[in-house]
């Protein structure tokens, strides 16, 4: 269960998925690709138990939500394993997780802006959803590396852009109006193409972008 395909990452994830599960020989497997909003708690909750009548296992990208996690909870006593794709959540009954190192990534981020920067940076931070754990953890860990490595620089509080481009054009737009002098904005998760979007409008100094999605 991934979130709808207009970004491109997610159109690369559910094919790759999707080749994958076709090259098991062991068992007679199928994929089964459900797109749902990542970020609306009702809908994956209804999502997971309409999937746990059909499939053995669910994996799929969640915030981290009580909704969600009483869902994860109740298929566990089913017998539906459930498996967090990209971002952790906090169901005890969580089967597992499969993701990535966000803190590393965050303090990676931080480390390639240091690397670019004047000795008196101004950052901001873009996140997708601030129940997203993976954004959560970039965040501070890019605040981490930023705080020890960097003491002059500062980091605006982090604006968050639900995952949604058109947002992230307009608090980008907005971002560069009232604070002309930030140096680098540190995106992560969703609205990237709104972030790039609207720099490609800004007449100013364009600030240093660090992405991940």
């Amino acid at each position: 269960m991934i979130r709808v395909q207009e970004r491109q990452f997610y159109a690369q994830l559910t094919q790759r998925l999707q080749d994958e599960v076709s090259l098991i020989r062991k068992i007679a497997a199928e994929s089964v690709i459900h797109h749902v909003s990542p970020v609306d708690p009702h809908q994956i909750a209804a999502a997971l138990h309409t999937l746990a009548k059909t499939c053995h296992a669910i994996a799929a990208v969640m915030i981290d939500h009580p909704i969600i996690n009483q869902a994860i909870d109740e298929l566990r006593t089913r017998n539906v394993p459930v498996i967090a794709l990209l971002s952790d959540v906090s169901s005890p009954a969580l089967a597992g997780s499969i993701g990535v190192n966000d803190w590393q990534i965050g303090r990676c981020a931080g480390w390639f802006m240091d690397r670019h920067m004047l000795p008196a940076p101004r950052y901001a931070v873009i996140s997708g959803h601030d129940m997203f754990r993976c954004q959560q953890t970039a965040d501070a860990g890019f605040r981490s590396y930023i705080s020890s490595e960097k003491a002059q620089a500062s980091v605006l509080p982090t604006f968050f852009c639900n995952e949604d481009d058109a947002t992230a054009f307009d608090l980008t737009q907005g971002l560069l109006a009232q604070t002309p002098a930030i140096t680098g904005v540190f995106v992560s998760g969703g609205g990237i193409d709104g972030v790039l979007g609207a720099l490609e409008r800004h007449r100013g100094p364009k600030p240093l972008v660090v992405a991940i999605d």
